[in-house]
């Protein structure tokens, strides 16, 4: 088994910034533009079988976006932004030269942001955020048969709300983040790997809800040594009911533990 790629990617992006006495704003333009293609000869051993797979992706996306920062009074901010994409996506799978898959698509989403900001004080900052996301649909040309290949996977949605708290305290020894956050995925592209074929996966849409709490301290104990403290927890799970092709239903959503705790302490001589 070999696998040779090649990939070539192209970025182009403007951008306006400002501010006055009363706002502050960022406006752009972003565009970009991917090719990849991969040789993947395959065979078996001492010869049993031998499978010629070749397949490639790429894609071109644009997007305009804006974003405003108004000052409320000495101590309130509030930022409304905004983002419309557009993206093409194509795929292409060769399997030994009897079976080729040639597609492609296109999506497009305007996704927004809202946030107000407060400062309660001289050391504390406290927030609110809501927001929509988006993340295109595509080809899985890598998968094991030209069904999946061509069948291909659609958009991911997402929408989230978020609060949290910034502070620095102790003649800022001490720096303390707090947030906690809810997600909710319509159609999450989840990654499923099915051992088929020299190792193939396939892309599954499934709807997930994930919520969580994340708590980040660094402690200035004396000039020259710091203490950093993390904690996060999180409550994962898919809210919709899809299975693999191998038949197992979807259950776990990968990178997502239960709790995560990080310490050190750093000392410098």
């Amino acid at each position: 088994t070999a696998r040779h790629t090649s990939y070539s990617s192209q970025t182009v992006e403007l951008q306006l910034t400002g501010s006055n006495d009363f706002m502050s704003y960022v406006a752009g333009y972003y565009q970009f533009d991917d090719d990849a293609f991969t040789d993947n000869p395959q065979s078996g051993f001492l010869g049993g079988f031998s499978i010629d797979q070749k397949y490639s992706g790429g894609g071109d996306a644009s997007a305009i976006y804006a974003q405003v920062t108004f000052d409320i009074g000495d101590r309130t901010d509030i930022t409304v932004g905004s983002r419309k994409t557009e993206e093409d996506k194509k795929g292409y799978a060769s399997y030994s030269g009897f079976w080729t898959v040639d597609q492609e698509r296109s999506d497009s989403n305007t996704s927004n942001t809202f946030i107000i900001s407060h400062q309660l004080s001289d050391s504390t900052n406290i927030y609110a955020k809501a927001a929509d996301g988006f993340k295109a649909g595509g080809y899985n040309t890598e998968a094991s048969n030209p069904a999946q290949a061509g069948a291909g996977y659609g958009p991911e949605l997402i929408e989230s709300i978020e609060f949290g708290l910034k502070g620095r305290y102790m003649n800022n020894r001490l720096s303390l983040n707090a947030a906690f956050f809810d997600n909710e995925h319509e159609d999450m592209q989840i990654s499923y790997f099915t051992a088929d074929a020299a190792a193939a996966s396939e892309v599954i849409n499934n709807s997930a809800d994930i919520s969580g709490l994340e708590i980040e301290s660094m402690t200035m104990i004396n000039d020259s040594t710091t203490l950093t403290l993390n904690v996060s927890t999180l409550d994962s799970e898919f809210t919709g009911n899809k299975f693999a092709s191998d038949g197992f239903l979807l259950e776990n959503i990968p990178y997502s533990p239960e709790t995560t705790i990080y310490a050190s302490l750093e000392k410098d001589y």
